[in-house]
């Protein structure tokens, strides 16, 4: 009965079944599978060899082998590539004859599948790990880490995990906005190319075949419009790869410049500039702010950044401070001379140096 139950819950498996449906006849009992809510048939099977198949599934469900008068229901566990529930449950239709009906599963008793990440992560749990380093599996972006890290050490790790919250959120409802805004502009713009196209390949070549056969001669202005609506097309897409083979090559060449002629490549794109500047004031802010409250001198924070690995820019800021500090310069005169960082920053430096509160000021930039 074991092979005859593995053929046919195989079959129904494979076809996908949500059910598989016995129902006896006078000789005979119909089998039936439900795929996409539709009772297909599949076969017969021979009265004496359902009455044992019967008992064995009633068996196997944990019901009353015996019992053949009363409405039963039980579960199996079945493994075919994976685990599978299936809910066994019979109804009685006449002396001795019972009906049968099982309900297949599968997302119940599934093993979830644990990936590499997931493994790692709950060993470095388990290993006692800190919160920046489990911020590092789970590849959070260089400068959360950064900060995580550095409260880990100095200050309160509750706190700027909030910090950390608000600034992940700022960042998601930006993305946000920025798709919203393009999104209505591409389909546009991709509305307007496909009815060019159906002009270029209708109506146009019909307007040139009636202008030929009327003599009529076109003028030059439209002569050139013609020419650029048949040309549109194949101008954007041109258009379209010049600018990412630019951006392609762009990103390369920032990928291989040392991180003085990446602020002075980033320093010369309008808008990357702004957004590059208040990021990186943000987090100088945050850091130093960070660091002042818990009593961290200028020295110390220095090499704490030079002896960091996980970011460059950490190194090359901590090297131009210290050397601006050996020439007699004040922190907010180093600062600016990098071009990494909004005046108003520089401001709120200044002040902070002049009164002895440059925490509070950068609490406020911040």
């Amino acid at each position: 009965m074991q092979l005859l139950f593995n053929n046919i819950l195989g079959k129904a498996l494979t076809r996908k079944a949500s059910d598989i449906h016995f129902i006896p006849s006078d000789k005979e009992v119909i089998l039936k599978f439900r795929i996409n809510d539709q009772f297909i048939f599949i076969e017969t099977i021979h009265q004496t060899l359902y009455q044992k198949l019967l008992t064995f599934m009633k068996y196997q469900a944990g019901l009353d082998v015996a019992n053949h008068n009363t409405a039963q229901s039980g579960r199996y566990l079945y493994k075919f590539k994976q685990l599978y529930y299936l809910r066994i449950s019979t109804l009685p239709l006449s002396l001795g004859n019972e009906s049968c009906v099982i309900r297949i599963i599968p997302q119940f008793f599934s093993e979830p599948k644990r990936s590499s990440e997931l493994l790692d992560l709950y060993a470095s749990v388990k290993k006692g790990f800190g919160c920046s380093e489990i911020f590092a599996i789970l590849k959070f972006p260089k400068s959360i880490i950064m900060l995580v890290y550095f409260s880990e050490i100095f200050g309160d790790l509750t706190l700027y995990l909030n910090n950390v919250e608000d600034f992940l959120l700022r960042n998601y409802k930006i993305k946000l906005n920025f798709y919203k805004t393009v999104q209505y502009p591409l389909v546009l713009l991709s509305f307007f190319i496909i009815m060019i196209m159906i002009l270029n390949y209708t109506i146009i070549p019909e307007f040139k075949s009636l202008y030929l056969n009327m003599g009529v001669e076109l003028s030059v202005l439209q002569i050139i419009l013609t020419s650029i609506i048949f040309n549109l097309p194949l101008i954007l897409l041109l258009i379209v790869i010049i600018i990412s083979l630019i951006v392609i090559l762009s990103i390369c060449y920032y990928r291989s410049c040392s991180v003085a002629k990446k602020i002075q490549f980033i320093r010369k794109l309008p808008i990357l500039r702004k957004l590059f500047i208040r990021y990186k004031t943000y987090r100088l802010a945050t850091e130093f702010s960070l660091f002042y409250k818990n009593g961290i001198s200028l020295q110390s924070i220095v090499e704490i950044y030079a002896n960091q690995e996980s970011d460059p820019y950490l190194n090359y800021l901590s090297n131009i401070i210290n050397l601006g500090l050996q020439k007699g310069l004040n922190l907010s005169d180093v600062l600016k001379e990098t071009g990494c960082f909004e005046p108003g920053l520089i401001k709120f430096i200044k002040a902070g140096e002049k009164e002895g509160k440059l925490e509070i000021e950068l609490k406020t930039i911040q």
